[in-house]
Parts: structure tokens; sequence; C-alpha cells
């Protein structure tokens, strides 16, 4: 469905919402900024965060109230985008917001591990977004516990993938969300060979592929660094995809020994350039790298096709990220410096 006659409304109406994004000026003046309600003030005013951040006082809200409003302003996004597109490019769009149920859902399953989401933004859970969603959100936000929550997703497809935790009381959180990343790559994976063709087939493998490679690799180095855990857990926390890295690569890293013996393994697989151990976190960081990079190549090489709408969600994700980073920098008070490399650290 890619090509300039099936692309360029939509693009033209994506570059124009990209023009709408915060740029390196824009960061520069919140980075100097004296409080973090000084940026809340400042959102009320933009016209991308005014309609969700506009009624609300500036003191008191909590990181977790920011994110959720930052997360609306992308479902706010999502509507303009799919009310513009064709129904190829729907199909594309329904798959991709499979995304954005599943952080709502774990964002219930924090509530029933008595993680405190008061004053969560309204416009999710007031039937602005529901009618887009599988899921009944105000039925899921009253579940008092995991059971209840799972009994509640009945007639949806992650009743059935929550349902084997059903009835664990060693089950955590983590477990949970673990469960749904899997499910969300799993189901993407599938629909990209039903929804897409030729070219755009190709690059959006490249594209996710890339990505879960990555992501296992990482999952896999976390368990060994810091979790003494066994090789079958290793496994449950995978995606069971294999892009660039074999079975038999990724079976040689959950048996491996020690760190030095995975980053051995890691270094003779097409992911060793990426290595740089004297840095902390390097492959999270090689992972935003690398995501980045294939993002801007997309979108250069192919401007008239689904990279469009990837390139367009990835930047606003991004700016979001960043705005939390200030807020919460701000928030603690932090050095200026400090707050502008965690900013451009992001990728």
């Amino acid at each position: 469905m890619s090509g300039l006659l099936e692309y360029s409304g939509l693009a033209t109406k994506l570059k124009a919402m990209g023009a709408c994004l915060l740029g390196s000026d824009d960061y520069e003046y919140l980075i100097n900024m004296t409080s973090y309600e000084e940026v809340i003030e400042y959102l009320k005013r933009h016209n991308s965060y005014s309609i969700v951040f506009g009624e609300k006082k500036s003191e008191g809200l909590s990181r977790i109230s920011i994110e959720q409003l930052l997360q609306d302003t992308i479902y706010m996004d999502y509507k303009k985008i799919y009310r513009f597109a064709s129904m190829e490019q729907k199909l594309f769009l329904q798959t991709y917001f499979v995304k954005y149920e599943v952080a709502v859902i774990k964002m219930c399953l924090s509530l029933c591990y008595g993680h405190s989401l008061e004053g969560m933004g309204p416009y999710s859970y007031t039937g602005l977004f529901e009618e887009d969603m599988s899921i009944n959100i105000p039925l899921l936000i009253k579940s008092s516990n995991m059971d209840e929550l799972i009994n509640n997703l009945a007639d949806t497809e992650y009743y059935k993938v929550l349902n084997v935790l059903k009835g664990r009381s060693d089950s955590t959180l983590y477990d949970y969300e673990i469960l749904l990343d899997i499910y969300y790559y799993n189901n993407l994976w599938k629909s990209l060979h039903k929804k897409l063709s030729g070219n755009e087939l190709r690059m959006m493998k490249k594209l996710y592929g890339t990505q879960i490679d990555l992501l296992n690799m990482q999952w896999i180095y976390r368990a060994k660094k810091y979790y003494n855990i066994s090789e079958a857990d290793i496994y449950a926390l995978l995606i069971p995809i294999y892009y660039k890295l074999r079975k038999d690569t990724i079976k040689a890293m959950v048996k491996s020994g020690s760190i030095s013996e995975m980053e051995s393994i890691i270094l003779g697989t097409v992911y060793g350039r990426l290595m740089d151990t004297k840095e902390d976190e390097w492959l999270s960081k090689a992972y935003n790298k690398t995501i980045n990079s294939l993002m801007i190549k997309n979108i250069r090489n192919n401007p008239y096709s689904v990279a469009c709408i990837e390139y367009y969600f990835h930047r606003k994700e991004k700016e979001n990220e960043r705005l939390i980073r200030i807020i919460e920098c701000l928030r603690y008070g932090k050095e200026k410096e400090t707050i502008r490399k965690m900013v451009y650290d992001i990728k």
C-alpha cells in the first residue's frame, strides 16, 4: 500500500503535525525554567497540549498524572490520523493501537498491585477514547485484584494472554507486563505479513525484527546481571521471534555462565558492533540509537509509505519522554547541565 498516490495526503498531514512538535529551542526554553509548574503552564498554552492540560492546576500534579495526560495527546493524534487515513492505512493503525491498549492495561495492573493512580488524566477514562478500544476501561479501573481484572478482560484477546497467571499468588507485576509485551510483538509480527507486502514489509520487518532481537538481548543481559533466575524463567521473558539472532544463539546467551561470556556471544553476532561495555546500560542505549537510526533511514528512503506513520509516533513518544524528564528534573532541583544531558540522551 506504499507509493506517492496512496500516501501523499497522509504524508502531508503528518508533515504538518510534525512541524508542531517541540524543537531544540523549545527544549532549551523549558530546561531553563525554574520549576515544573512553569513547564505545565507552558504546555497549557501550547496547541498540542492545551486541550488536556488547560483545566489542570499546575501545583501538585503527580508524575503519573502528567504521564497519562501526555499519553492522551498521543491518542488524540492517533484519532486525527485515523480519520484521515485510507482503509488500508487504517488496518495498520488498528494493529498499532494495540500498543496503547496494552499501556492502559499495564496502568490498571499497577492499580491492582497497590500503586496509587490518583489523579490520572481524565480523557482516556471518561469515554473520549473508549470507543476505539476493545477493553472496558472503567470496569478495569474498578478491579480490586488481579483475578477480577483478568475476568473483566473476558471477551478480549487479553483474557487468554493473562489467564495463565490467574490464581497464582507468586506472580509479580513484571510477570503480567512481560506477557502483554510478548503478546503485542507476536500480534504485530503476524499482522505485518497480513497487512503489508513488498518493500514496506521488508522495511517494517527489519525495524521490528531488530527491535525484538535487541529487546531479547536486553532482557537476557539484565536477568544475568541483576537477578539470579533460572534458565526457564529467562526463556519466559523472551519474545519467541528470531530475526537476525538464531535460536541457538539465544540459547547460548541464556546458558552463558557470566556477563563476559554473554558479551563474547553478542560480539559474534550482527549486533556485536553496537557493544560498548564501558558505558552503563550500553544495551539500552544501543537499542534506542539503533531504532532511531532505522526510523530516520526509513522515512528518508520511503517517505510515502507506512514509515511516515511510524516515524511521527516515534517522534511524539520521544517528545513526551523528554517532557517527563524535564518536569521530574525540575521537580527535584537538578542542575541545568544535568537536565540538558538527560533530555538529549533520549534518541
